[in-house]
């Protein structure tokens, strides 16, 4: 009966349900003992409810965070456990020393919100290539300018 009403069933429904008038079940109502039970489930509820309406109301980034905190504890374990073979524990090294930005071998790049990761080679050629195309937009622009003044010295003539 009291979670058939927690459920929110309505008296008259309880009391066919479980085959008693409606008085016997607001009698019921009025015991000490039924109000203590309801009141204490309705509490458990309540307490569910709080705990799934937490859960869904953290972000991804909280919750993200927290699994990396995890992440750290079983990597700092790992890496502590000298049993732990090597190639695993230099990988979890390696990982970490180049999610350090002063220590890592790539260096990262914000353009408008985007975060682009590069080697340090592959940022050299880029620029390099960058200067190439400059130059030769330079060279282009004065042999533009070159045959420009040619033309005008031959209309002159």
């Amino acid at each position: 009966m009291i979670r058939l009403l927690l459920d929110g069933g309505k008296i008259a429904d309880v009391a066919m349900l479980i085959g008693v008038s409606k008085v016997t079940v607001h009698q019921y109502l009025k015991d000490p003992w039924v109000r203590e039970q309801l009141a204490q489930l309705n509490s458990q509820l309540l307490s569910t409810l709080d705990v799934e309406l937490l859960e869904r109301s953290r972000t991804k980034a909280e919750i993200i965070d927290e699994l990396a905190m995890l992440a750290l504890t079983e990597m700092r374990g790992i890496l502590q456990d000298k049993s732990a073979h090597i190639g695993v524990r230099a990988k979890m090294i390696d990982s970490i020393l180049d999610r350090t930005p002063e220590l890592s071998r790539t260096k990262k790049l914000d353009v408008t919100n985007k975060t682009f990761s590069m080697k340090a080679e592959d940022l050299l050629a880029a620029a390099n290539a960058a200067r190439e195309i400059e130059q030769r937009e330079r060279l282009r622009e004065a042999e533009e300018a070159a045959k420009n003044d040619n033309e005008q010295d031959l209309v002159r003539e």
